[in-house]
């Protein structure tokens, strides 16, 4: 029997080892892929510490990785559109394809969920990996298979609160808290893109200084700044229209509340331990400055689709600094782990 390289994770907090496995075979319905790039960031952390443990269809031993790009080598019974030697990406959601949410376009949201890809079934992190067909999603011509992977999380996500939940425009001031990771570098990059004024939150002048290079008007040290006077300060007292959150503290939600323009939105993707609470919402500032707060979850099929096209078309790029072969993805996890890792890492298999 032939067999496949993987990275394993056999309990909840635990380090990946190496093991030789069987390479799968695709079911009805499913479709074998060539695995050849593999993003890491936070959800991977969140995986491997057990904090998703609690999803549906979650179990161990499992190979991780939501964030896959490669080569269509095989497709079982019932698989149309696609062929042998396509190349595409991983939807990382599990979803039924049948409720309401889902005919509508919003996948995350799907009333009755699989999980996760990397979660339920395995991921990215081995040589071949088995995807529902309907989870793979076409790479456009000269797109990367890096950049492709990343593309897929780490770009549509804030694609996804930037079109969707809280629609950005040019005369807007966006603020990113988190602005030097994985998936708040490229909300910076799709602020600028969108022409508005950016302003960048991190906590390590390597990260700030990182979100400047990307496109950041200013960049505000959350540590060692009065946060919420720097954001008033660049908006002339106005203060920020939209602000996405990828720390989610209870000190970052309640300086985001604190300078939120009039009419302005504070949208929370970042995920945080499930004892997080926030306690500094005034109704009367609410209700005065009409003020609202919401949710990002990730990006539908579509959104993907869309921040493909967008990296295709020179529109928008990644922000990928490391890269290692498969089984050295433990020096990303303790680069991500010391908060060292400047924008996203990935595992590229040509490396």
């Amino acid at each position: 029997m032939d067999t496949m390289k993987a990275m394993v994770l056999n309990e909840w907090g635990g380090r990946l080892g190496l093991e030789a496995r069987p390479i799968p075979t695709p079911g009805a319905g499913e479709v074998l892929l060539k695995v050849e790039a593999c993003g890491v960031g936070s959800t991977l952390v969140n995986v491997r510490t057990g904090r998703m443990a609690g999803s549906p269809g979650a179990s161990l031993p499992r190979v991780l990785g939501n964030e896959a790009a490669g080569e269509l080598v095989a497709f079982g019974d019932g698989v149309a559109n696609v062929t042998v030697g396509q190349r595409g990406v991983a939807y990382m959601y599990l979803t039924c394809q049948r409720c309401g949410a889902c005919r509508f376009g919003h996948d995350p949201l799907c009333e009755q969920p699989g999980g996760y890809v990397g979660v339920a079934i395995d991921g990215g992190m081995a040589e071949y990996m088995v995807l529902p067909a309907t989870n793979f999603l076409p790479l456009p011509e000269g797109v990367s298979a890096v950049d492709g992977a990343v593309a897929a999380d780490a770009v549509a996500t804030p694609w996804h609160a930037l079109r969707r939940v809280a629609p950005i425009t040019p005369s807007d001031t966006l603020a990113v808290v988190g602005a030097g990771g994985g998936v708040g570098i490229h909300a910076v990059i799709i602020g600028r893109r969108f022409g508005a004024r950016v302003v960048a939150i991190d906590v390590t002048e390597d990260k700030l200084e990182f979100a400047r290079e990307h496109g950041a008007d200013r960049a505000v040290d959350g540590r060692a700044d009065d946060v919420v006077a720097a954001v008033l300060d660049v908006t002339g007292g106005r203060g920020a229209d939209i602000v996405l959150d990828y720390v989610a503290a209870e000190q970052t939600l309640h300086d985001a509340f604190s300078y939120l323009a009039p009419e302005g939105t504070l949208v929370v993707q970042g995920v945080n331990p499930p004892d997080t609470r926030f306690r500094g919402i005034e109704p009367r500032a609410v209700m005065h400055r009409q003020l609202k707060l919401t949710g990002g979850r990730h990006a539908s099929r579509r959104e993907v689709l869309e921040a493909l096209d967008l990296i295709a078309e020179g529109r928008l790029h990644t922000a990928v600094t490391q890269t290692a072969p498969l089984d050295q993805v433990e020096q990303l996890f303790d680069a991500l782990g010391r908060g060292a890792l400047l924008g996203r890492g990935a595992i590229a298999f040509d490396t």
